[in-house]
């Protein structure tokens, strides 16, 4: 139990239901297992007379529930492909595939595995390919600590190299777990609240840890520019709020919820136009000189902002007025225990008539060092969350227009109000996004369509999907095209109620109630507003699955959301989406009067607006792209007869032997996402 809490393996193991489930007691036995070996290991190393006494040292870290060849083929293999193109320089096929060694040179491959090898391997390993570790932007997983009472005995630098937090975090958190230090009263609101106490230090006994001093630290200062970012908030801004995620660096959230990839659409897009806008930029000097200028401008006003930020960080922040975003920021899932805390801290907020955070950070039992520690400038060490202006944001263009009237639609429209828009999932430690979007929609369309809404499973997609990569994140177009090849389509969660390796007993069961699709649509990317029209024609028809920047909204606590806030995630397009979500509806904001889109996210009830976001209708005059990447991919599938509408392209599967072939492109698609091939086995994508 403590090993599921301190790294969240519950919903992983249990999706929908409490342990002890079918997974759960798998686990538990490779668990016992692995402790078994390492107590051996120890005990070896530290005995009389061992030569191995001063030797590598076992503990129990996140994998310690996978056998050593699970663990080898989702952790091992890709470190050793990555090593490999960085040594041969090798693009695509070098990370499919990592040669043997003293191997010459590596024969044209199809995929890294058959998908009739993927369906055997995903039957014996389990759901969906295990819980995908967060990365660091170098690549490598990110070391979690061991549980126990053993102390960390590697050095500050050391830590702070292994996880990516400053060195100057780690040092005083350090420091503060010696001097026997107390947990400010805001942090251990935000650990009451969402239960993080074994999360950081394995048991409660172990608590406080110097995980949890680490992450108090970062809390404030998430809070303190929380605070700063609400300050100067425009009318009708997006606000932001103490979120679960509050205790994470920014790249921290990104490596592990901002993982989802763009799908062979955008890929397909990007290609056919790459040598075309090169083509156009170079017959017009003028414009190359002058967005060289741009550029130059532009990060001349991005350095003076950077120092201007420096600046505000150490000032003491003014009153804010905002009663809604103090109440967001102390967490509208109150836990009944806290209530009265709660109650007398926004009472006395209420006397010194300021309703920010300020009256948090400065409480009295925050000592001088963490006082320093939360104002301190600590961006030259990592990144930190954006407190005004993203750096990508200064490159972007004009922004343009493009509404329902101008297409005879409707000023506003919400499906919430049309229908039951069914639950909002959680998606936890979990990639899973892409499943989630994916059931969404499908259960939405039959709904529209039927009168009924069916169930389907997400779990199921994460368990069996070969197509995609089932925790390690995935996408809904290759979603689609293997559900469609299925004998009952996508299960519903009566059939497949937890992610586990039931695959081929639960599509081998003549009973199974599933659902069907006939087929998907495609938005084309990124052509202005055309894209946007098509996007609005298809979401009055049914709400629409799409792809989006989900970094900057780590700490979303309602609000418009503009380019200016969420810019794209990187100027290669490719990057510049992370995330998957749904379209369910838009509408115009009563602060500022401008038009939106109204997301369902993942993340659960107590992030952004009870969950859903409120995106910009408008668009780039330059990329193209909307705010948090917009309009760079989006889908929906086809059930009970419906077409695509104007604007959108028909694509749809069919299963030839052991491939699974996307219509009318006439391409396959490889297994765990390793993008597609043409007919004739040359690979394009992927």
């Amino acid at each position: 139990e403590d090993f599921m809490r301190k790294f969240e393996k519950a919903e992983t193991y249990c999706p929908g239901s409490k342990p002890p489930c079918e997974e759960s007691l798998r686990r538990e036995k490779v668990f016992h297992a692995n402790l078994a070996a390492i107590q051996a290991h120890n005990a070896a190393r530290e005995g009389e007379g061992s030569e191995g006494k001063g030797g590598m040292k076992m503990g129990v870290t996140r994998f310690a529930d996978l056998t050593e060849e699970e663990f080898s083929k989702h952790h091992g293999k890709g470190f050793n492909a990555m090593d490999k193109e960085k040594e041969t320089g090798g693009g695509d096929e070098g990370v499919l595939a990592s040669h043997a060694e003293g191997e010459k040179e590596a024969a044209p491959r199809r995929s890294a595995t058959p998908l009739g090898e993927v369906k055997q391997m995903r039957a014996k390993l389990g759901a969906g390919g295990g819980l995908k570790t967060p990365k660091r932007h170098d690549g490598h997983s990110w070391p979690l600590h061991n549980l126990g009472d053993d102390p960390d005995e590697r050095s500050a630098e050391e830590i702070a190299a292994d996880e990516g937090i400053p060195t100057s975090i780690v040092e005083l958190a350090r420091k503060r777990l010696k001097d026997g230090r107390k947990h400010c009263k805001r942090f251990m609101k935000f650990v009451h609240q969402y239960g993080k106490q074994k999360q950081y230090c394995g048991d409660l006994e172990s608590f406080p840890c110097e995980e949890s001093h680490r992450r108090e630290i970062i809390l404030l200062r998430n809070i303190e520019q929380i605070e700063t970012h609400n300050a100067h908030r425009k009318k009708g801004g997006m606000k932001k709020i103490v979120t679960r995620f509050a205790d994470l660096l920014p790249e921290e959230f990104a490596s592990a919820h901002a993982t989802y990839a763009a799908g062979n659409t955008l890929k397909d897009h990007l290609a056919k136009t790459q040598e075309a806008k090169k083509s156009a930029r170079d017959k017009t000097g003028r414009k190359t000189l002058k967005r060289q200028e741009e550029k130059a401008k532009a990060e001349h006003e991005e350095k003076v902002a950077l120092e201007e930020r420096k600046k505000t960080s150490s000032m003491k922040m003014g009153t804010h007025a905002d009663h809604h975003a103090k109440e967001a920021a102390l967490g509208a899932a109150e836990p009944a225990e806290l209530r009265d805390m709660l109650r007398a801290a926004r009472q006395a907020d209420a006397e010194a008539n300021s309703y920010g955070v300020k009256m948090q950070i400065n409480d009295a039992d925050i000592d001088e060092d963490l006082r320093e520690a939360i104002s301190s400038d600590l961006e030259s060490q990592s990144t930190t969350v954006a407190v005004s202006r993203p750096h990508s944001a200064s490159r972007l263009g004009t922004m343009k227009k493009a509404l329902p009237k101008d297409i005879d639609l409707p000023k506003t429209l919400d499906w919430r109000q049309k229908m039951d828009i069914g639950p909002l999932y959680s998606q936890g430690a979990c990639s899973g996004c892409w499943a989630y979007s994916t059931v969404q929609v499908i259960a939405d369309s039959k709904l529209i369509g039927t009168g009924h809404r069916p169930s389907p499973s997400p779990y199921y997609l994460l368990s069996c999907d070969e197509l995609d990569s089932g925790c390690n994140t995935g996408n809904m177009a290759t979603a689609y095209a293997w559900i469609q090849v299925q004998q009952h389509g996508i299960l519903s969660v009566e059939d497949f109620p937890t992610a586990s390796d039931r695959c081929m007993e639960a599509e081998s069961n003549e009973k199974a109630k599933g659902v069907t699709i006939d087929g998907f649509c495609e938005i084309p990317p990124l052509r202005g507003a055309e894209t946007v029209y098509a996007l609005l024609r298809a979401l009055y028809q049914q709400p629409v699955a799409i792809g989006m920047n989900v970094k900057p909204l780590q700490l979303y606590g309602g609000g418009l959301v503009t380019m200016e806030d969420c810019p794209p995630a990187s100027s290669d397009q490719i990057n510049a989406i992370n995330h998957a979500a749904v379209v369910v509806g838009w509408g115009e904001d009563e602060e500022s009067g401008k038009p939106y889109f109204l997301i369902k996210n993942s993340y659960g009830q107590d992030w952004g607006e009870n969950g859903y976001a409120r995106l910009e209708m408008a668009y780039d005059g330059d990329s193209m792209y909307g705010a948090c990447g917009m309009f760079a991919e989006q889908n929906y599938p086809l059930t009970d007869g419906r077409d695509c509408t104007e604007g959108s392209e028909k694509k749809w599967s069919e299963l030839r032997g052991d491939d699974v072939y996307l219509m009318p492109d006439n391409v396959v698609i490889l297994p765990d996402g390793g993008g597609i091939l043409t007919p004739a086995r040359i690979k394009v994508f992927g």
